[in-house]
């Protein structure tokens, strides 16, 4: 097509599509220098809304936001077929009232402390919680997990047939490592804000990683992690392979965008793997608990379910 996709162009619009995309690939090799980032790429900034606000709020000046405006409405005019990534996410940053609205940037310093506590507390929880949806569905029994005397006082149950203790069936369970420290157990009032605590912690961690929104995350469902293909393999004529097809694993939800809501994902670090799991570890114990079927339910079940047994 002579006139490109969008028609002609001046030679002063193309110029001022340089000076915003320069800039753009400076600071995503900026960013690539942080660990905790990994490489960043035009298509990650162009199709993350927090990476790109951040970017926007850097270098905002009255000049530079007029001409990163008319990038996005020509990157949004283009659409996913033809640049082959989506640009919707970053459809409602509104550029002209980053000074006065949007929140303040945060340090660097204070973001990656952030990253290396979520990190290394989610890889704890990960590799201590293998059994915990086994754990929590033997509280289906309303005296599993209490105190020897409280069995005897509430179900007059002997010592014969007493239940694990809390302590004894953390024990049973391998999850000494897990419920210590900050997410300490000893009752089942300490389960359950345990169980608030760990589901909190990987909300902040999808969140830090990905850049979803809050109903985002609430609105995920179980099996959330998902593969994408983003490169289709490449052959020659003879058909010998060039360039193998490349996966990636996403995480996907629903959000909404000119009024309706549609299906989107965003990329999956491992800890945002990490995360998923735990929370469907959780969901499983829980749902077992009522033998609910909850394959079309929020992936954020209510750690109350445990009270509705404790008789």
């Amino acid at each position: 097509k002579p006139a490109g996709y969008t028609g002609m162009l001046a030679v002063s619009t193309l110029y001022n599509y340089f000076i915003v995309l320069s800039k753009a690939a400076k600071y995503c090799v900026k960013l690539s220098d942080i660990p905790t980032l990994g490489e960043i790429t035009l298509k990650d900034l162009f199709s993350d809304e927090r990476l790109f606000t951040l970017f926007v709020a850097e270098h905002e000046k009255p000049a530079f936001n007029s001409k990163a405006k008319a990038l996005v409405n020509a990157l949004l005019f283009l659409g996913e077929s033809i640049l082959t990534f989506d640009v919707t996410a970053i459809a409602d940053v509104e550029i002209d009232r980053l000074d006065n609205d949007q929140t303040v940037i945060i340090p660097q310093r204070i973001y990656l402390l952030t990253g290396d506590y979520l990190e290394s507390n989610i890889k704890n929880i990960y590799k201590h919680s293998l059994r915990l949806s086994s754990f929590l569905a033997k509280f289906k029994d309303p005296f599993y997990g209490l105190t020897h005397a409280a069995q005897r006082n509430r179900g007059k149950i002997r010592k014969a047939h007493w239940k694990p203790t809390m302590e004894e069936a953390i024990k049973d369970y391998n999850l000494a490592e897990l419920f210590n420290g900050e997410f300490n157990v000893s009752s089942r009032n300490n389960l359950q804000t345990a169980l608030i605590r760990i589901q909190y912690l990987c909300k902040l961690t999808l969140h830090y990683y990905t850049g979803m929104r809050n109903q985002e995350v609430q609105r995920m469902k179980p099996n959330a992690i998902l593969k994408s293909v983003v490169s289709k393999e490449v052959k020659d004529n003879e058909g010998e392979l060039i360039d193998a097809a490349r996966v990636v694993e996403v995480v996907s939800s629903t959000t909404k965008f000119t009024g309706q809501r549609v299906k989107v994902s965003w990329f999956a670090p491992e800890e945002v793997k990490m995360a998923v799991t735990i929370l469907e570890r959780i969901h499983e114990g829980l749902s077992a608990l009522h033998e609910m079927k909850l394959k079309d339910d929020w992936l954020f079940a209510s750690p109350s379910l445990l009270r509705l047994n404790d008789n």
